[in-house]
């Protein structure tokens, strides 16, 4: 019997010893400070693992290779400003500029209608010629009345048909270019104008919203307002060519018809002269 008790006290397990038992957590020792790294290290990769003693390096900055391509790009962003003031500063030149021309062609056309309305009245009228013609209406400036001078001075050099056709030509020719004098600007304005404000209007919207990305701005009332005014220029340059193009009409409209009675008023003056030859 002892010593079935002795097994049986035998097989039980024995208590854990007390230098068994886990040991209360001491304090953590405190980390020492992690070294600086050295200027000579290369900057760490964004996708390398952080280094095992824990400590995190931040990456350095490279600086970027600006070429001659960046710079340019650069240095028209920084001129947008100006340019689209520019912009404004041509198209009311134009304006300015055919003003003035349409008073003067205005002018011109009155005049020169009226007295060449006059000269063919008077080589229209029977048996009229042009020893008939009044001398006030032969000492006026206008383009009929220096081609009919011009055609006198030369029918002495007219010797046969085709003479006196070279000369009238030549009278036609010289009056038809004053006639159209100053309407090529007219002309190149209504073509130029729209494209001045479409420049203006694009460089407007670059510097509109280069200075909001400068500034930081999100406000969506300050971007409006600022290609409102960029798109100002469009507007102005279609309104200098409607107006030029409807000056340009009217004037070419007067150009056909003084044309058409100049030519009459040279053939009229041709048949006198072949009529005092013969």
């Amino acid at each position: 019997m002892k010593n079935e008790i002795l097994l049986a006290q035998a097989s039980e397990p024995s208590p854990a010893s007390p230098a068994a038992q886990p040991s209360e957590a001491s304090p953590a020792s405190p980390a020492s400070p992690a070294s600086p790294a050295s200027p000579d290290a290369p900057p760490a990769s964004p996708d390398a693992p952080p280094p095992a003693d824990g400590t995190l390096t931040m990456p350095q900055e490279v600086p970027a290779d600006h070429g001659w391509f960046a710079q340019l790009i650069d240095t028209f962003t920084s001129s947008t400003q100006w340019m689209h003031e520019a912009s404004f500063y041509v198209l009311y030149a134009f304006a300015l500029i055919i003003t003035v021309i349409i008073i003067e062609r205005f002018i011109f056309f009155w005049v020169t209608g009226w007295h060449t309305r006059g000269l063919a009245r008077a080589l229209a009228a029977r048996g009229a010629t042009l020893d008939s013609i009044p001398a006030h209406l032969l000492k006026r400036r206008t383009a009929a009345v220096a081609a009919v001078r011009d055609l006198l001075d030369h029918v002495e050099l007219t010797k046969s048909h085709e003479d006196l056709e070279d000369a009238q030509d030549a009278a036609f020719t010289e009056a038809r270019g004053k006639y159209k004098r100053n309407l090529w600007v007219l002309d190149m304005v209504i073509t130029a104008a729209p494209l001045i404000g479409l420049l203006g209007t694009i460089l407007g919207i670059i510097d509109t919203f280069v200075a909001l990305a400068e500034a930081g701005i999100s406000d969506p009332g300050a971007v409006s307002a600022g290609i409102g005014v960029a798109l100002f220029a469009t507007a102005l340059g279609i309104s200098v060519a409607l107006y030029a193009l409807l000056f340009f009409n009217i004037f070419q409209a007067r150009v056909n018809g003084l044309i058409d009675l100049t030519k009459v008023i040279l053939i009229r003056a041709g048949l006198s002269l072949k009529h005092k030859a013969g």
